[in-house]
């Protein structure tokens, strides 16, 4: 009979101390880095052709398109407006040759083509855990001569957000913009 409440004590003291240590862990404060709490990241990339970049002409902005992680939806759709909108006024901020016309205005001397390369959200098993909500946006693309295909530029950005703070729309919209500020500092 001894052996047994020695042996239900240390069961209940090996108990007691996972749940300590289990709920210190919950407890933990989380680690916020620049990229999460701070501006959006700077775009990256490559100027192939800064002579004819600098040329300038009418672009088009082609909608991004869903790239590796990511699904095409509606969502997508949406975000990809926002995202061409963001271009559209980082661009337009910039003393540049560029002239942005729409789908009827004519042949356009440059396009932009894009991707969202990953588009992931936080999964409701991590919500429940009370893990803390980062969801992901990763773009690339490029600006290239429509009649001969050469590149002239090519670009990526990303960024986590927490959804609970910021809506993907007004992420996507400032990466946008990051996108035509790159596009416009190298289009001069």
């Amino acid at each position: 009979m001894l052996k047994f409440l020695i042996m239900m004590m240390q069961r209940f003291a090996l108990i007691c101390v996972g749940a300590l240590v289990l709920s210190s862990c919950a407890h933990t404060p989380v680690k916020k880095t620049m990229m999460e709490d701070g501006p959006s990241p700077p775009v990256t990339g490559t100027v192939l052709d800064s002579v004819l970049l600098a040329q300038g002409g009418d672009l088009a902005l082609a909608p991004f398109k869903a790239g590796s992680r990511a699904e095409a939806d509606g969502e997508l759709d949406r975000l990809s407006m926002m995202i061409l909108k963001g271009i559209k006024d980082g661009i337009e901020e910039h003393d540049t040759s560029l002239h942005i016309i729409g789908n009827n205005e004519g042949q356009p001397k440059i396009v932009l083509e894009g991707y969202v390369q990953e588009y992931s959200k936080t999964s409701r098993l991590s919500r429940m855990m009370l893990r803390p909500n980062r969801d992901s946006l990763v773009l690339e693309g490029e600006l290239w001569v429509n009649p001969t295909g050469e590149r002239l530029l090519s670009f990526s950005t990303q960024r986590k957000f927490d959804p609970k703070k910021e809506k993907p729309k007004d992420v996507a919209y400032a990466l946008g913009k990051d996108i035509g500020d790159f596009v416009g500092a190298h289009a001069k």
